[in-house]
C-alpha cells in the first residue's frame, strides 16, 4: 500500500503536460566575407526553421547583408505546453542558406547555440543539381 501511494503521483507526472519556454528562432549575427576577408554586401541569407516531429512546414526568414556584410536575426521565443509522451516534445533546428550572383551558393549551414557566425563565400558558379533543395 505504501508503495502505491508514491507510485501514483510519479505515474501521473510522467503523463502530464508541463510549460516550457522554447526558442523558435535563435539570436544570430552572420558575417559574410570573400576569400580575401572583404565583406560582401547584398548577400541573400535565409534562416530556415524546422520543427520535429511536428507536421509544421519549414519557416523561412529572408534578409540581405548590409555594406559591412552583416545581417542580424532576432530571437523569437514563447511559452509552450509539452508532454512526456511520444511526439509530445518539439525540437527546433536552424540552417542558413546564402546566395549571391557570382558566388557558389552555401546551403544548409547549421546554426547552433553560437550567436555569431562567419561565412566565407567563394567566387564561382553553383553546379546544377538533379534535385532542387528547399533553400
Amino acid at each position: 500500500m505504501k508503495r502505491s501511494i508514491f507510485l501514483v503521483p510519479i505515474l501521473i507526472s510522467l503523463t502530464s503536460c508541463y510549460p516550457i519556454y522554447k526558442t523558435q528562432k535563435p539570436q544570430v549575427t552572420v558575417t559574410v566575407v570573400n576569400e580575401q576577408g572583404v565583406a560582401i554586401p547584398d548577400v541573400k541569407i535565409v534562416l530556415v526553421t524546422s520543427v520535429h516531429p511536428a507536421k509544421i512546414d519549414d519557416q523561412y526568414d529572408e534578409k540581405f547583408t548590409n555594406k559591412l556584410g552583416i545581417v542580424n536575426f532576432e530571437k523569437q521565443a514563447e511559452w509552450k505546453v509539452e508532454s512526456l509522451v511520444i511526439h509530445g516534445v518539439q525540437v527546433y533546428d536552424w540552417n542558413l542558406c546564402l546566395e549571391k550572383d557570382g558566388y557558389i551558393i552555401q546551403e544548409f549551414v547549421k546554426v547552433g547555440k553560437k550567436a555569431q557566425i562567419k561565412i566565407i563565400l567563394k567566387k564561382g558558379k553553383t553546379p546544377l543539381k538533379q534535385y532542387l533543395d528547399q533553400c
